[in-house]
């Protein structure tokens, strides 16, 4: 039998984001056919961003604003499906 206090002591608000690509979506004005999902796995808060593409570069763009906004989290899970 697991003791939960043990089982969630290190586990904290911001610890794990998980990550994932939408889309193909129609072209938005701005061009943007993705869109980039980040949910912070204890609350379940997401941030989102409409994004041109699945590339690394707008990837790290976006994680960059991420970790302005709640500094670096322990975990980043992608499961890769893109």
């Amino acid at each position: 039998m697991f003791n939960l206090v043990t089982l969630f002591k290190h586990i904290y608000i911001d610890d794990t984001v998980q990550i994932d690509h939408l889309g193909l979506f129609s072209d938005s004005s701005f061009g943007n056919r993705h869109l980039l999902v980040c949910i912070e796995r204890l609350t379940g808060y997401p941030w989102a961003w409409a994004v041109p593409g699945q590339t690394t570069v707008v990837t790290c763009k976006c994680l960059n604003e991420l970790v302005a906004a709640i500094g670096s989290p322990r975990i980043i899970h992608c499961n890769n499906v893109g």
